[in-house]
């Protein structure tokens, strides 16, 4: 499964249109970054989702990102630090898709 996320994650760039990236990202959100599942596989599909919005932005929906922001206080410190490091990525690509209170680091 990760191989095929990596894959993903390397198919795609910014002359990809975003509509055709977003159901990519949507399924990696749905299937993987659930409270049902465990922290190591969250952890996956937010990296995955990270890696894909680092080369594909606009893809990334502002409802999707605010609902990854929000497991920057979950109780595993791998999910934590894996939407932490989404959050210092749109911090340089597009702040003002963050909270204002999660664009200024602390």
């Amino acid at each position: 499964v990760t191989k095929i996320l990596l894959c993903a994650a390397q198919a795609s760039h910014q002359l990809v249109p975003p509509e055709v990236i977003e159901p990519v990202i949507m399924t990696i959100a749905n299937n993987f970054v659930t409270d049902r599942n465990s922290g190591e596989v969250m952890t996956v599909g937010i990296n995955a989702i990270r890696e894909v919005a680092a080369r594909c932005p606009l893809a990334l929906t502002e409802d999707l990102l605010q609902d990854l922001v929000q497991y920057k206080m979950h109780k595993d410190k791998n999910v934590m630090m894996s939407a932490k490091g989404l959050i210092q990525l749109f911090r340089s690509l597009n702040p003002h898709m963050l909270h204002k209170r999660d664009r200024v680091s602390k």
